[in-house]
């Protein structure tokens, strides 16, 4: 127990690091959109009202704190700070070098990618490859990425992308583009009389 204090009692499920408050300065304690905080108070507690008398919780867990956080759009541009209600959206304003951050969920979507080298798309902090899912819906290829292009997938699952009309069901990579994947699953895709279900490369392109 820390020097000084009796009868410490140690709980699981606490955080270090910085809370990212809105502004402490002015004694504004509300979490910003960032915060490790959020959606990880527990459940079941019967406390149902924030101090603003704000119900909690918002997200899918209540936060930690005295302020349940406003829901907030799925998406964070991680450099820029400004938030999007889809992934589409988000990497339409997306620069070299930047990164998106996807709340758990599913994305019902059919990603067009840029033509922006380093664009990295991550589930957030308290994402997982199986609770972030990219879901094509059966209505079109999941991801298509135009030529030479880089690009980063993290801690994602893309699913039920189908692409009868080239290669490619779940992801397909134009020539000489590239793609870095680090705990992404790619499942339940179909590329119909083609080649590559779930992730198809032309030439000069690779994994």
């Amino acid at each position: 127990q820390p020097p000084g204090v009796k009868n410490f009692l140690r709980f699981s499920g606490n955080i270090t690091g910085d809370p990212q408050f809105i502004d402490i300065t002015s004694n504004d304690l509300h979490l910003s959109p960032t915060s490790a905080a959020l959606d990880m108070g527990t459940s079941g507690t019967g406390i149902s009202k924030d101090l603003e008398n704000i119900q909690r919780p918002r997200g899918i867990a209540p936060d930690m704190g005295a302020y349940e956080a406003p829901t907030r759009a799925p998406v964070l541009n991680t450099s820029t700070m400004i938030l999007y209600n889809s992934i589409q959206d988000a990497l339409a304003s997306a620069n070299s070098g930047e990164t998106l951050s996807l709340r758990p969920g599913i994305y019902t979507e059919n990603l067009a990618w840029p033509a922006v080298n380093g664009i990295t798309l991550t589930g957030d902090t308290f994402s997982t490859s199986v609770n972030c899912v990219i879901d094509g819906n059966s209505s079109g290829r999941v991801i298509t990425v135009p030529a030479n292009t880089a690009l980063a997938l993290h801690g994602l699952t893309v699913q039920n992308g189908s692409y009868a009309a080239a290669h490619g069901g779940g992801i397909c990579l134009g020539t000489n583009a590239s793609i870095s994947c680090n705990t992404v699953i790619i499942s339940g895709n179909i590329a119909s009389g083609q080649n590559g279900g779930g992730i198809y490369g032309y030439t000069g392109s690779y994994l």
